[in-house]
Parts: structure tokens; sequence; C-alpha cells
């Protein structure tokens, strides 16, 4: 498995996603699970995601307290 992963990051974040939170359920990324993610509920657009790759161990935030609508 480790040289599976080799050379892929840990982490991967993408902001702008543009995506609500019934379409996060269904987000995929082929080697990497959403880790976390926000999306905005009063604007349309915008939102951030993190995604970790599958091999990795984390513990969520609550993003809600460091990201604004």
């Amino acid at each position: 498995m480790l040289q599976e992963n080799h050379g892929r990051p840990h982490l991967i974040c993408l902001s702008e996603h543009h995506m609500g939170k019934e379409e996060m359920k269904d987000f995929s990324f082929s080697g990497y699970k959403l880790a976390n993610c926000f999306c905005r509920e009063t604007y349309s657009k915008g939102g951030a995601c993190i995604l970790a790759r599958n091999d990795m161990i984390y513990q969520a935030i609550n993003l809600n307290k460091v990201c604004k609508d």
C-alpha cells in the first residue's frame, strides 16, 4: 500500500466548489474520502472542502466556526 500512495498528496483542499450539501454527499475523488466541507447557504457558489487520502486517520473540525457565509 505504501508504494501505491507514493507521490500522492495526503490532503487536497478545494475552494469555490459551488456545490450544496446534497451535492457534496455524492462527491467522490478516486483514492480519497471527503474529510470535511463547508457549503454556502445564503449565497450561491463558493464553498470549501478537504479530501483526505483513504489511508489517513484524521479528526474533523467544525468548519462553521472558521467559515462565513
